[in-house]
């Protein structure tokens, strides 16, 4: 019994993670034209 429990749990933490990365993941992010491709690198100055 312990284990069909463990098995829901998982399940439902599963489902959970995959919704919250679904809604914050809904397409807000796109790089510039320019930018597509290659990896931009900056140096920071300390």
């Amino acid at each position: 019994m312990e284990r069909v429990t463990l098995v829901i749990m998982v399940a439902v933490m599963i489902t959970l993670i995959a919704v919250v990365f679904a809604v914050l993941g809904k397409g807000h992010y796109k790089p510039p034209p320019q930018d597509q491709g290659y990896v931009v690198v900056q140096e920071m100055s300390l």
